[in-house]
């Protein structure tokens, strides 16, 4: 089975999005407490099990990967990852949940100006560039990216050394991981 290193990565990395996607909107609606964390605990063990699994499958597929190829292809699937919630948070933010998202921004602000730390002058200019950084859709694009690939990083370090394989020097042509021939 002829599958480019993209076609996987879109893949694997669609349905993880998806999956932190749910847990997002499922957190939106979670009171904070208990149950809360225990969301955020569901979902970073889900994404750690994804990240393992789908790299796994992609290596035996390919009759083995190295950790430099494990580890280019956690990156891959993290790219489309943070495209995917990127876009979801750029719907989020402006349409789904655009009063959930300003509460949320404004409740922040008040406890910073109610602190006594800041000046008026400092709050106004700081609300005004944070509005203005959350309503982008570039920024909000970007910043899920990086966030997803900084995370995939992180746990993929120790996930591409669990899961490398040489590959079979005796393998035929055929059988070998070169993405870029394919």
């Amino acid at each position: 089975m002829n599958h480019s290193i993209w076609n996987d990565a879109a893949k694997y990395g669609t349905i993880m999005g998806l999956c932190a996607i749910a847990f997002r909107v499922a957190a939106i609606f979670m009171p904070q407490g208990l149950l809360s964390l225990l969301i955020s605990f569901l979902s970073l063990a889900l994404f750690v099990t994804l990240l393992f699994f789908f790299t796994r499958l992609r290596a035996v597929r390919r009759g083995g990967y190295t950790y430099g190829q494990c580890l280019k292809f956690i990156l891959c699937m993290m790219l489309f990852t943070g495209m995917l919630e990127g876009a979801y948070q750029i719907v989020a933010t402006h349409w789904l949940f655009a009063a959930h998202y300003r509460e949320s921004l404004d409740a922040t602000f008040s406890v910073l100006a109610n602190s006594g730390l800041y000046t008026d002058s400092m709050l106004n200019e700081t609300f005004a560039a944070v509005r203005r950084m959350m309503m982008s859709p570039f920024y909000l694009l970007l910043s899920s990216m990086v966030t997803s690939v900084v995370s995939g990083l992180f746990f993929g370090l120790v996930i591409a050394a669990a899961i490398r394989r040489d590959p079979d020097p005796f393998a035929g042509k055929n059988d070998t991981n070169d993405d870029t021939t394919r």
